[in-house]
C-alpha cells in the first residue's frame, strides 16, 4: 500500500504538465460549458483505455512493457508500430521537457545568484540530475515526484486563491460557440496522456489488479478535476473578446507566456505572476520525470537489458542521449512532432488495446478484464481514428480557429 500514493502521483503528475496551462487557449474559442462537456467526454474515453491497457499489461509477467506486449500478441508488425508510435511521442516530449527544463534552470540561476549559464550546459545538468534519478530506481521517482506534486499543489492553490476573489460567472458562461470545439479537440486528448507509465506502474505496484485499478481511477481522474478548477479560474477572469481578451493573445499567435503576461494587465498582480511560474515550472519536472520513466522502462523491455548497474547505464543512454541531442542542435526538429502529438498518441493507445482485444479473442486474458466486450474495443479504436481525422484537419488549415 505504500506505493499508492506516489504511484497515484506519478500518474497525476505524467498528465498535468506545463501544457494544462494552454487549455484555456484552447477552450476561449468554443467557451467554458463547451469546453468541459467535452474535456468530460474526452477523459471518459480515455481512462476506459488506460484501464484496457492495464488488462493487457496484467496478463504477462511482471517487468513487461508494451514493447513486448505488441509482439506476442500483434507479431512484427503491431511491434514496429509500438516502436514508432512510443518512441515520436516519448523522445518528443522528453526533448520538449528538457529544452524547458534548461531555460528554467538559466533563469533561476540569473535571478537568484546573479550566474549565467549556457543554455547547452542547463541541459545537460537538467538531464543528468531528473535523469539519474530515473536511472536510479522507480522508488526515486516516486518519492521525488511526491514532493515535487506537493510543491506544485501549493502553488496551484495559491493561484487559485488570488485568481478566485476576480472570476466572473456571468462572463465563464458567458457567449462560447462550438464551431470552435474541433479545434480544440487534439489538445484536449494530449492533456490526459499519462498512458505511458502504466507498465512501470503495475510492475512498481506487483501487478496487483485491484489497487493498480484504484491508482489510474484515483490518479486519471485528478487531472479532470483541477482541469475543471483550472478552468473556472482563467476564463471567468479573462474576457473572451475586447482589450486584454483571449481573442487578442490568440489573433497575436499569441502563447501562454502571453496569457500570463494578460493575467498580470488584468489583475496587476506579480504575485500572480510569480504563482503562475512556479506552477508552471514545477510541472514540467513532473512531467518529465513521468514520461521519462515510461521511456526508460519501454526501451529497457525493447531491448532486454537487466536490472543491473550496467544494464540500467545502458537504457539510459538509449532512452536520453536522442532527446538531449535533439535539444541541444536541433530543438524545432520535434516540433512536427509535437504538433501531431494526438495522432501520435492515438496510435500508441491503439495497438495495445488491439492487443488486449487479441488475448481475449485467443482466452489468454489474465485476472483482470474491464467490463465490455468487443463493442468496447470497437468503440476506442473508433475513438481514436475520430481523433486523428480532426487531428489532419487542423493540419491542414479546414478547422476553424478563435483568433485566426
Amino acid at each position: 500500500m505504500k506505493n499508492t500514493l506516489g504511484s497515484i502521483l506519478i500518474i497525476a503528475g505524467t498528465a498535468i504538465g506545463g501544457g494544462m496551462l494552454a487549455l484555456p487557449l484552447a477552450s476561449a474559442g468554443p467557451g467554458f460549458s463547451n469546453s468541459i462537456i467535452t474535456l468530460a467526454i474526452i477523459w471518459l474515453g480515455l481512462l476506459a483505455s488506460a484501464l484496457v491497457l492495464l488488462e493487457a499489461v496484467l496478463a504477462f509477467p511482471k517487468g513487461t512493457n508494451f514493447s513486448t506486449i505488441a509482439r506476442l500478441t500483434l507479431g512484427l508488425p503491431g511491434q514496429i508500430a509500438m516502436w514508432v508510435s512510443m518512441l515520436m511521442l516519448l523522445y518528443a516530449l522528453d526533448a520538449a521537457y528538457i529544452s524547458g527544463g534548461s531555460s528554467l534552470i538559466v533563469a533561476a540561476l540569473s535571478q537568484a545568484a546573479g550566474i549565467h549559464v549556457s543554455p547547452h550546459l542547463s541541459a545537460c545538468l537538467f538531464l543528468i540530475v531528473l535523469g539519474g534519478i530515473v536511472w536510479y530506481s522507480t522508488r526515486a521517482v516516486d518519492r521525488v515526484n511526491t514532493i515535487l506534486f506537493s510543491l506544485k499543489g501549493i502553488a496551484f492553490i495559491l493561484l487559485l486563491s488570488l485568481f478566485a476573489p476576480h472570476v466572473n460567472i456571468e462572463q465563464l458562461f458567458g457567449a462560447g460557440n462550438s464551431h470552435y470545439l474541433l479545434y480544440a479537440i487534439p489538445i484536449f486528448f494530449t492533456s490526459f496522456g499519462f498512458h505511458p507509465v502504466i507498465p512501470s506502474i503495475a510492475s512498481y505496484n506487483n501487478l496487483d489488479p485491484k489497487r493498480c485499478r484504484r491508482i489510474i481511477l484515483i490518479g486519471g481522474t485528478l487531472p479532470l478535476i483541477i482541469y475543471l478548477v483550472w478552468e473556472i479560474s482563467t476564463l471567468g477572469i479573462i474576457p473572451r473578446t475586447g482589450a486584454n481578451s483571449f481573442f487578442n493573445i490568440l489573433s497575436q499567435h499569441g502563447s501562454v507566456g502571453e496569457m500570463m503576461i494578460t493575467f498580470d494587465h488584468v489583475l496587476n498582480s506579480k504575485l500572480t505572476t510569480l504563482a503562475a511560474n512556479a506552477f508552471s515550472d514545477i510541472a514540467v519536472t513532473t512531467s518529465f520525470l513521468g514520461v521519462s520513466l515510461a521511456l526508460f522502462d519501454f526501451i529497457a523491455d525493447a531491448t532486454k537489458r537487466p536490472n543491473t548497474t550496467k544494464g540500467r547505464s545502458q537504457t539510459a543512454l538509449m532512452a536520453f542521449l536522442p532527446p538531449l541531442a535533439f535539444a541541444l542542435f536541433y530543438p524545432n526538429g520535434f516540433i512536427l512532432a509535437l504538433s501531431n502529438a494526438a495522432i501520435v498518441f492515438a496510435i500508441t493507445l491503439a495497438v495495445p488495446v488491439l492487443s488486449a482485444w487479441r488475448l481475449r479473442a485467443t482466452g489468454k486474458s489474465g485476472a483482470y478484464k474491464v467490463a465490455g466486450g468487443s463493442a468496447l474495443f470497437i468503440i476506442l479504436l473508433a475513438y481514436y481514428l475520430v481523433i486523428c481525422v480532426i487531428q489532419v484537419g487542423s493540419d491542414l488549415g479546414m478547422l476553424a480557429q478563435f483568433g485566426s
